[in-house]
C-alpha cells in the first residue's frame, strides 16, 4: 500500500453544539499557547483571518519540517464528545493530496496519550475557500473514555511538501453525539434467504452521567406477525442480536437498534434488511462464512499489488506461480484486462483516488471526474470476465468516510455482480468506514518499519491487525489481508531522507525473509483473512535492483504463496468450532474438513511458545511451536 499518515475521525453523527469553548486561540497574544518546534514556525502580523495575527509554517523544497507535536494542554471531560475547528490557508503550499493535518489528542491525568480516542480535521465541500484563501477544517471525536482529563492539538503535513501555510482560529468545544454507531447487518448486502443473521452496533455511554447498570439495548424489527422487540446483548461496547432469517417479515424492512437507560431512549441507529426467497445470482460475492464466491464456487484470492500491467510481467507472474489475481494501481484498459483474462488472472479494478477533488469546492470538475473515472469505469468493466472486485480506497483517512460510503453505494447500484474492497492502515478506521466496503484489507508492515510502534520485534502485528479488524467490523464483512513483501528502505529513502542526503538504512530495515513472509501470511489467515494480496510485485520487480536479489525475493514470495495455495481445500472449507489459545502469542483458527476439525496454530513471536487450544465443544489440544512456527492439527470430534 502507498504510505500515508492521517488522523482518524469518528463516524458518529454530530448534534447540538455546546456554547462554551474548551479551547480558543486566534494568536492575538502570540504563540504563548503553542510550543513552536523550529524557526519554520512563527506568529506573524497580518497572516490570519481578516489581516489579524496568524500562525505560519514555511520551509523550502527538500527541507525536512519539524511538526508541532504539542501545544498547551486544556481540560476535557470524560464521556463527552468534542468538535475541533481551525482556519487554514494553503494557497502558497505545495503538496500532493491532503497537505495539512490537524488533530485533537486526548490524555489522561498523568499525561499519557489515549490512543484511538482523538480525531483529525477534514475539509468538507460546504467550507468554501474565502477570497483571502482561508477555509475551515473540522472534526468530531467519539465520547472520550473515562480516563480522559486533558487534550492538545497536533499539526503536521505530508512529507515531500514545501511552501507556506497560515493558520488561525483554533477551537475545541463539546458537542452532543448519537451514542449508537451505525447498525451493521452480517448478511452480504443486507439480504438473506436462510440461516441466521446478526445485527451489531457499537455504542458509547458517558458512565459519569448514566447508570451503566440500567443501560440496555433492544432491536426493533418487523416479523411475519408484526412489530417485534428483542433484547440485545451488550459486550465490549457492542450491542448485538442474532436471529434466524425466518424471524423477519418477507421483503425489505427497517431494523432499529435502540439504546436505553431504564425506559428512556439515549439514541438509536438503523439499517435495512431484506428477507428474500432466494439470493440473486452474482458473479462474485461473499457467503455467510465470508468466503469469496466466484461463479458459484469458493475462491481464495491470492495475488499482489502492481503498478502497470504488461504482457511481459504477466508472463513472469503466471509462470508456474500460484497467483490468481492482482491489484494494479494504474487503471488497465480493455486490452490489458483481456491479457489478464487470457492469463487466467482476475483483476481487482482500482477506482480509488479523487477523494480530495470530490471533497473540494469545484463541483463541476468533481462531477466530470466522477462520471469519467468512477461511474464510467464501473459501467465499462462490470461485465468483463477478468473483473474480481472494485478497489475503492488506499489508506484513506476517515474524514472521507461519507464519500467512500457514497462510492460503495454507487458500485452496488451500478454493479450488483462484484464486491468492493478497501485497504486501511489503521484498525481504528475499520468501523468508521464500515458502510464503505464489502471487504477490508489491513496492511501491517512490521519488518524494518521506521515507525517505532511497528518495530521489527512486533511481527505479531500481522495477526493483531487482522483480529482487531474482524472485531471492529463485528465479523460482518469479508477480509483480504495485505502481507508485507517489500523493503521499507525504498520508501524511507525517498520519503524521509530528502533528495541529495547521504542516508544509509539501519541494519534491521530490509526485505522480509521467506520465513517472516510465511509467518505474516499465516498470521493473517489465522486472524480471519479469506484472501491475501501481497504488497508488492512492483517493489520486487520494478525497483532496478540487482537481478540476483530480485530473483531471490521473487522466489521467496512465490514459495510462501505456493504453500498457501497448497492448503486451498482447507482454507475454503466451512469454519469449525470456535477455538481459543491459552497463550495469545499463538493465533488459532479452525475449519471442518472430511468430518474432522482442522486447527491452524501460528506462533506470532520469534521465541518458542507452548499453549493449550480449547475448542468450542470443551475439548483441548496442546501445541508447542518454535519461533514463527506454523502447524496444522487434526482433531476428530
Amino acid at each position: 500500500m502507498r504510505m500515508a499518515g492521517f488522523a482518524a475521525l469518528s463516524a458518529l453523527a454530530c448534534g447540538a453544539v455546546c456554547a462554551a469553548d474548551t479551547f480558543n486561540d486566534d494568536f492575538e497574544n502570540g504563540a504563548e499557547r503553542w510550543n513552536l518546534p523550529s524557526a519554520q514556525w512563527r506568529v506573524e502580523d497580518g497572516a490570519g483571518l481578516d489581516g489579524t495575527k496568524g500562525l505560519v509554517l514555511e520551509y523550502g523544497k527538500g527541507d525536512l519540517p519539524r511538526w508541532i507535536e504539542r501545544n498547551e494542554m486544556f481540560p476535557v471531560e470524560p464521556g463527552e464528545a468534542y468538535r475541533i475547528e481551525a482556519w487554514v490557508n494553503d494557497s502558497e503550499f505545495h503538496a500532493q493530496d491532503r497537505p495539512i493535518s490537524i488533530s485533537f489528542a486526548p490524555y489522561d491525568a498523568h499525561n499519557n496519550h489515549i490512543k484511538g480516542a482523538g480525531t483529525g480535521s477534514k475539509r468538507v465541500i460546504d467550507n468554501i475557500i474565502r477570497k483571502d484563501g482561508f477555509y475551515r477544517v473540522e472534526g468530531t471525536t467519539r465520547p472520550l473514555p473515562a480516563n480522559a482529563a486533558k487534550a492538545r492539538f497536533y499539526i503536521w503535513a505530508k512529507e515531500g511538501s514545501h511552501g507556506k501555510v497560515r493558520f488561525d482560529g483554533f477551537r475545541a468545544y463539546k458537542v452532543a453525539v448519537n451514542p449508537v454507531e451505525p447498525l451493521v447487518c452480517s448478511a452480504y448486502r443486507e439480504e438473506a434467504a436462510e440461516g441466521e443473521v446478526r445485527f451489531s452496533a457499537g455504542y458509547a455511554v458517558n458512565e459519569l452521567k448514566h447508570d451503566l447498570a440500567k443501560v440496555r439495548a433492544e432491536m426493533r424489527y418487523l416479523s411475519p406477525e408484526g412489530e417485534r422487540t428483542m433484547e440485545a446483548s451488550l459486550l465490549d461496547g457492542v450491542a448485538s442480536v442474532t436471529l434466524p432469517v425466518t424471524a423477519f417479515a418477507p421483503g425489505t424492512n427497517k431494523v432499529r437498534m435502540v439504546l436505553l437507560e431504564g425506559g428512556k431512549a439515549l439514541g438509536e441507529s438503523s439499517c435495512m434488511f431484506a428477507r428474500v426467497s432466494r439470493l440473486p445470482e452474482r458473479k462474485v460475492w461473499f457467503d455467510r462464512f465470508k468466503r469469496t464466491i466466484v461463479d458459484g464456487k469458493p475462491f481464495f484470492p491470492l495475488g499482489m499489488f502492481w503498478g502497470d500491467i504488461t504482457a511481459a510481467d504477466l508472463a513472469i507472474y503466471t509462470n508456474g506461480t500460484p497467483f490468481n489475481c492482482l491489484m494494479p494501481y494504474k487503471r488497465p484498459d480493455a486490452a490489458k484486462m483481456d491479457l489478464c483474462e487470457a492469463a487466467g488472472v482476475k483483476v481487482v479494478y482500482p477506482i480509488c483516488g479523487f477523494y480530495e477533488l470530490l471533497a473540494g469546492t469545484n463541483v463541476q470538475k468533481a462531477a466530470e471526474y466522477k462520471a469519467k473515472y468512477i461511474d464510467g469505469l464501473v459501467e465499462k468493466f462490470r461485465s468483463h470476465p477478468a473483473t474480481l472486485a472494485w478497489y475503492l480506497a488506499d489508506e484513506l483517512p476517515t474524514p472521507y468516510a461519507g464519500l467512500m460510503d457514497e462510492r460503495n453505494r454507487m458500485c452496488h447500484e451500478k454493479d450488483p455482480d462484484h464486491p468492493t474492497w478497501v485497504c486501511l492502515n489503521r484498525t481504528s478506521n475499520v468501523r468508521p468506514f464500515i458502510n464503505g466496503y464489502d471487504a477490508v484489507g489491513m496492511d501491517p508492515y512490521p519488518i524494518g518499519s521506521p515507525f517505532s510502534k511497528c518495530s521489527i520485534g512486533r511481527i505479531g502485528l500481522a495477526a493483531d491487525w487482522a483480529q482487531q479488524a474482524m472485531r471492529e467490523m463485528y465479523h460482518s464483512r469479508g477480509m483480504w489481508q495485505v502481507p508485507q513483501a517489500f523493503d521499507w528502505t525504498t520508501y524511507v529513502k525517498e520519503t524521509y531522507a530528502g533528495k541529495g542526503k547521504d542516508w544509509k538504512p539501519p541494519p534491521d530495515m530490509r526485505m522480509p525473509t521467506r520465513e517472516e513472509m510465511r509467518s505474516m501470511a499465516w498470521q493473517a489467515i489465522a486472524g480471519g483473512a479469506n484472501g491475501l494480496i501481497f504488497y508488492s510485485y512492483m517493489d520486487i520487480m520494478k525497483r532496478n535492483r540487482p537481478k540476483d536479489i530480485q530473483d531471490a525475493q521473487w522466489a521467496d514470495v512465490c514459495a510462501v504463496a505456493r504453500e498457501v495455495k497448497d492448503k486451498e481445500a482447507l482454507l475454503l472449507a466451512e469454519p469449525g468450532q470456535t477455538a481459543e489459545s491459552s497463550d495469545s502469542r499463538i493465533a488459532v483458527r479452525t475449519w471442518r474438513l472430511d468430518g474432522d476439525i482442522r486447527i491452524l496454530a501460528v506462533n506470532c513471536t520469534r521465541e518458542p511458545v507452548s499453549a493449550s487450544i480449547r475448542l468450542g465443544g470443551g475439548n483441548a489440544v496442546s501445541v508447542s511451536l518454535q519461533g514463527l512456527g506454523v502447524e496444522f492439527l487434526r482433531f476428530a470430534p
